[in-house]
């Protein structure tokens, strides 16, 4: 039986400049820290183009909270 893995953690220190940013699946819900811009909040299941960013969004605060202690 294939398990299907329905988390992710992936980061990314820069190439030619120094930044950071890290990503964070869990289910239908993808949070993108962005050291050097705003971050970004993106239910995968709703919105999987990514064009509508949640993360300035009061009603997601605990879960980017939540998202962000996990990384």
């Amino acid at each position: 039986m294939l398990a299907i893995c329905r988390q992710g953690i992936a980061e990314y220190f820069g190439g030619r400049y120094v930044l950071t940013q890290r990503l964070l699946w869990d289910g239908d819900w993808k949070f993108v820290y962005n050291g050097f811009d705003y971050d970004e909040l993106y239910n995968l299941a709703a919105n999987p183009f990514e064009m509508n960013n949640l993360a300035q969004e009061p009603a997601h605060a605990r879960r980017i909270q939540a998202m962000t202690r996990h990384m």
